[in-house]
């Protein structure tokens, strides 16, 4: 069956309520089809502590629907044709994210996964915005038109449609762009970029990404009711229906006193408050989880940080030991130069000393040897007696 024939798709029934309506329910799709609302649109039900508005409704409202309970009204989920209308689950609505900026792509997958759950749509930087406008069809023509023709006009585009490695978390465990100027980036097929590409994969980080680390609609009570596979507000809605039903036969058929009739409303509106106190008790539970997610998310967080300053101070502490080496081996170099130059210095001096002291000598040896030889002459002459 196409989506936009599935009941309640392209346009909302009125609501209304009438007692024993849910007779016939045995499950969620059963209590879709009473309602006549996509069975989807179940799984995007998150239930309140305040009583529906309206009057002598015995349910709770659920939140996103206007302050109603799903009886008396169908508005907590989007119809096809506007955002969301793939019914990703209640983190992709417009109430949860209704104060954080939009994206501005005119991409339809973009549009039908809904609402970046609780993260504005992020900044492009003016050096990013050529890449942003050469991607095929991205933009819508007018928003191009605007961007050329006037300076100063801003993109936004959420998280998901960049690479897993061209974005990363902050502490605060919110998406941003994991951008350097002068970088490349890779798009599937290898193209260079010089600015982190946008795709078209929405759907594909809602899937592989979000609900990885989160509990996906379908199976948020997959477990809290395992044999009936229905929430804990439906069965709570289905017993109070049961009874205000049984309530109206006996009045209309006269068979019960006034005073049967009593308690039957006394036991009525004792299951509302039960119910009531359930979902606030678990509502409690809920927020309680919740903080202490929060606050371990923090000292995880607190403890990364601190973890980080260590190793850069390790880090910082090794890079100056090892200056300091690299420094006193450059001293000893240098000493070592130094005294190989002076030894250097000193040999030279030694062999021009002791090259003179050889000329020298052999200076002396030969003026010997000249006064040697003209004492024998001498001597050789006062002997012949000349």
């Amino acid at each position: 069956m196409d989506i936009s024939e599935e009941p309640g798709r392209t346009a909302r029934t009125p609501g209304h309520y009438d007692p024993g309506m849910f007779g016939c329910v045995q499950g969620v799709d059963d209590f879709a089809y009473t309602l006549q609302v996509p069975k989807k649109s179940i799984a995007l039900v998150v239930p309140s502590n305040d009583r529906c508005k309206s009057k002598e409704c015995p349910f709770n409202a659920i939140l996103g629907n206007r302050g109603f309970c799903p009886a008396h009204c169908r508005s907590w989920y989007p119809l096809v044709g506007t955002r969301g209308e793939d019914l990703c689950g209640p983190d992709f609505l417009r109430y949860v994210n209704d104060k954080l900026r939009d994206c501005d792509c005119d991409q339809a997958s973009c549009k039908k996964a809904g609402y970046f759950p609780r993260q504005a749509a992020l900044y492009i930087p003016a050096n990013g915005m050529d890449v942003v406008l050469g991607t095929p069809n991205l933009l819508s023509n007018e928003k191009k038109n605007r961007i050329k023709e006037k300076k100063g006009v801003t993109v936004f585009l959420y998280a998901w449609h960049f690479f897993r490695e061209h974005r990363e978390l902050d502490q605060d465990g919110k998406w941003k762009l994991n951008y350097k100027r002068g970088e490349k980036y890779y798009d599937m097929e290898g193209n260079a970029y010089s600015f982190p590409p946008p795709r078209n994969a929405p759907l594909k980080f809602v899937e592989d990404e979000y609900f990885y680390h989160h509990t996906h609609p379908r199976d948020r009570w997959a477990t809290e009711n395992a044999r009936s596979k229905m929430p804990s507000w439906m069965l709570n809605m289905l017993v109070i229906d049961s009874e205000l039903a049984i309530d109206q036969h006996s009045k209309a058929s006269n068979e019960s006193s006034p005073k049967r009739q009593s308690l039957s409303r006394v036991r009525i509106e004792n299951e509302m408050w039960r119910a009531r106190a359930y979902h606030l008790q678990k509502m409690n539970k809920m927020q309680a989880d919740k903080h202490r997610e929060e606050i371990a998310a923090v000292e995880q967080r607190h403890q990364k940080r601190a973890d980080d300053i260590i190793k850069q101070h390790i880090e910082e502490n090794n890079n100056l030991l090892s200056r300091e080496r690299e420094i006193h081996q450059q001293m000893i170099s240098i000493e070592k130069d130094k005294n190989e130059v002076l030894l250097a210095n000193a040999k030279r001096k030694y062999e021009e000393i002791s090259s003179a002291k050889e000329a020298t000598i052999l200076n002396q040896q030969e003026e010997l040897s000249t006064l040697w030889h003209f004492y024998q002459s001498n001597n050789t002459l006062c002997r012949t007696g000349i």
